[in-house]
């Protein structure tokens, strides 16, 4: 949800906060979240071995011109595994990111990902030889992008 929807959702129970503190209470919700998950790890890990495999969803959302929370996320289960708050989905941040989930809970039998290309390189560095699949809701989204921006030429041209 993003921070006015939040706003429109608490208002509906009666409750009023500014933006600002929508924004930093959800920054200490995900330093909370993180936490947990660190203090979890080996528990998580055992339910995934448990299992036998798993498969990794891997993505950021964006703020323009800030942050990305960046979250993996194990595809079986639809479980959060870890997120964190990063400058962009560049290979630079997203690597120790990715290295550190490795270490942590091992490599995924498949990874899922948008089709950010800072995102192919770092799953083929830290997850080599690891089939990486592009999540078909961002390849429609962008189709469909790309598809309206076309018809959008072709009709100014028509108009224009």
């Amino acid at each position: 949800m993003k921070r006015n929807e939040i706003r429109a959702y608490l208002n509906t129970k009666g409750i009023y906060l500014p933006i600002g503190t929508i924004s930093n209470r959800s920054l200490d919700f995900l330093l909370l979240f993180k936490q947990l998950h660190k203090n979890k790890s080996k528990e998580i890990k055992a339910l995934i071995e448990r299992k036998g495999c798993m498969i990794l969803h891997i993505g950021g959302t964006h703020k323009s011109g800030g942050r990305v929370v960046f979250v993996l996320q194990e595809g079986l289960d639809n479980i959060v595994l870890d997120a964190d708050l990063i400058p962009s989905e560049a290979e630079e941040h997203v690597n120790p990111l990715l290295s550190e989930f490795k270490k942590t809970y091992g490599s995924p039998l498949v990874i899922v990902r948008d089709m950010a290309k800072g995102l192919a390189l770092s799953c083929s560095t830290i997850f080599p030889n690891k089939p990486q699949q592009i999540c078909q809701v961002h390849f429609i989204r962008n189709l469909e992008k790309d598809l309206i921006t076309e018809y959008h030429k072709k009709i100014e041209k028509l108009c224009c």
